[in-house]
C-alpha cells in the first residue's frame, strides 16, 4: 500500500473515514434523504394499491405483490414513484423496495424520499444500498425493542454516506461504489450525481 502522503497527493483528501477522492464528501443520510410522512385514510387513497411488510420480499428491491386499500382501515403512509420503502420492523429481515407507482403503505414502513435528484442515485438503483451488509449491520446495531425490534428514522438518518458532488462518469461510479463504499467502516454507500452500480451484496445476500 502506498504511503498516505502519496495517496493524498493524487487527488485524495483526508476525512473522518480516511482518505477519499477530493470530489467526495462524508454526509449523513438525513442530509440527502427526508422521511415521507403524508398520512392518508385508505378510503381516500388516489390508487387502490396497498403495500404491507408481508408484500415485500426479503432481499428484493422490487414490489412484486400488493394488496388493496379496502383491506385496511387505519391511517397509512402515502408513497410515490422513486421513494424507497424501508421496513423498520425487525430490520434484520431486510425488507426494502423501490416504489414504482403511487400507493399507500403500512406505518411499519419508512418512506424515504430524496431531497435532491441531483445528488441521489438514479431511481432504479435507489433501493440497493439498503441491502448492503454495512447498511444492514448498522440498522441491526441501532434498532430498539425486544419483542418487536424496530429501526427509527432518528437513528437511521445518522448513517454516514459518501456524496459525489461533481458526478462521476458511469464506469468510474461502478468502480468506486463497489471498491470503496462497502470497505469503509461506518459508511453506507456512495451517492453519485450521475450513476452508480448496485453494490456487491445487492443481488445476492452476503449474510
Amino acid at each position: 500500500m502506498p504511503p498516505i502522503e502519496m495517496v493524498l497527493s493524487q487527488g485524495f483528501k483526508m476525512t473522518e473515514l480516511g482518505p477519499l477522492p477530493e470530489e467526495w464528501e462524508v454526509v449523513r443520510l438525513g442530509e440527502v434523504v427526508r422521511l415521507g410522512s403524508h398520512a392518508i385514510n385508505p378510503a381516500e387513497a388516489p390508487t387502490g394499491r396497498y403495500v404491507g411488510l408481508e408484500y415485500i420480499d426479503s432481499g428484493s428491491t422490487r414490489i412484486q405483490k400488493w394488496g388493496h386499500h379496502s383491506e385496511v382501515r387505519s391511517l397509512k403512509t402515502a408513497f410515490r414513484p422513486g421513494d424507497v420503502l424501508y421496513g423498520m420492523l425487525r430490520p434484520y429481515l431486510d425488507k426494502v423496495a423501490l416504489g414504482m407507482w403511487e400507493g399507500i403503505c403500512s406505518t411499519d414502513i419508512l418512506v424515504l424520499r430524496a431531497l435532491s435528484t441531483q445528488n441521489w442515485l438514479m431511481p432504479e438503483f435507489r433501493a440497493y444500498p439498503a441491502h448492503t451488509r454495512t447498511f444492514l449491520e448498522y440498522a441491526i446495531a441501532t434498532m430498539t425493542g425486544v419483542n418487536d425490534p424496530r429501526k427509527s428514522w432518528k437513528a437511521l438518518q445518522q448513517l454516514s454516506v459518501l456524496l459525489d458532488q461533481n458526478g462521476l462518469n458511469e464506469q468510474a461510479s461502478k468502480t468506486v461504489a463497489i471498491a470503496w463504499a462497502p470497505s469503509l467502516p461506518g459508511c453506507g454507500f456512495l451517492l453519485s450525481g450521475t450513476a452508480a452500480a448496485p453494490p456487491r451484496s445487492a443481488s445476492t445476500s452476503s449474510l
